[in-house]
């Protein structure tokens, strides 16, 4: 059963996201306007911020209004991917504004979003529920079978099971949890889960 949106948990996380974001977007702009070497590590770090803002962003909106068609916010999220990936770009970063035709990674299967899934199971584990039974409640709650909450889980903790970055952006998750209302914490990233796949 999906939980119901909460306005204030989901401005609490866009909060932070725009606090944690905002120095390192700096910090990059800085070291590639001054051709330092540190830029490239600096990229990856804005992008996965630029991304996470982007998230937490549809979901407040989607709490302000559950009927805001928010699906531009998606398609701008899957182009950044895909200019991420180095496919090709459609809608940005070209210099012909036609659109062409491609294909394009579909972001609702994406390590993205099942960073967010990780991130619950370990949040609900450091809340003190057994792996299993938190993998059966982050089922329950996202609308995922338990069978894929697992084998997500399995592959975030394999060696390279996933790109570093992704791992990153779950400990990431996982960390801000830890250091508010984990509880709330946790609703809110299943609330934006639900939100991209709705």
């Amino acid at each position: 059963m999906k939980s119901a949106p909460n306005y204030y948990e989901a401005l609490n996380l866009l909060r932070q996201r725009l606090d944690s974001a905002d120095p390192v977007i700096e910090q990059c702009l800085k070291a590639h306007k001054d051709k330092s070497e540190v830029y490239d590590d600096l990229k990856h770090s804005a992008f996965q911020e630029i991304n996470s803002v982007l998230i937490a962003l549809k979901g407040l909106a989607d709490t302000i209004e559950p009927e805001l068609n928010t699906r531009p916010i998606y398609r701008l999220l899957e182009e950044f991917r895909n200019n991420f990936e180095g496919a090709e770009s459609v809608l940005i970063s070209h210099r012909d504004p036609r659109l062409q035709e491609g294909g394009k990674p579909v972001l609702a299967n994406s390590n993205e979003l099942a960073s967010l899934i990780f991130a619950a199971v370990e949040i609900q584990i450091f809340l003190g529920v057994k792996p299993t039974v938190a993998e059966k409640t982050v089922a329950e709650d996202s609308g995922m079978t338990h069978d894929k909450v697992q084998r997500t889980r399995k592959r975030f903790r394999r060696k390279n099971g996933v790109q570093n970055r992704f791992i990153q952006m779950a400990d990431k998750f996982i960390a801000d949890a830890k250091n508010s209302d984990t509880e709330l914490f946790y609703k809110s990233i299943i609330h934006i889960y639900q939100s991209f796949i709705k």
